[in-house]
């Protein structure tokens, strides 16, 4: 969170809290355990704000692998088919091919 000053990769945004810190959330893009058996690595995350995360736990919106554009089924999305804001690190695109295939538009 802090490579990003905990500020969403996908809009910026972030807020602070009375505490005076920043706040932002970690996204495993595979979800861990389960069904899904996600890592937790830093390829397999995004930081995100509290609503793209959970668009995308809800599959309301999803990264292109190659492009790492901003995909949704909900046309109100205003960073649909932007690339994403920040990325200063590695995002293995097969984390976000199952995302896509999986949870994108499912659940």
């Amino acid at each position: 969170k802090g490579v990003y000053d905990y500020k969403c990769q996908i809009c910026t945004f972030t807020f602070l809290t009375p505490r005076g810190v920043h706040y932002a959330e970690s996204h495993h893009i595979k979800p861990l355990g389960g069904r899904h058996g996600g890592i937790d690595k830093e390829t397999n995350m995004l930081i995100v704000c509290p609503l793209h995360h959970a668009m995308f736990d809800f599959g309301v919106i999803a990264i292109e692998p190659k492009k790492k554009t901003v995909l949704s089924i909900d046309s109100d999305v205003k960073e649909k088919d932007q690339k994403i804001a920040l990325e200063k690190h590695k995002l293995n695109p097969n984390f976000l091919e199952y995302h896509l295939s999986h949870i994108y538009g499912k659940v």
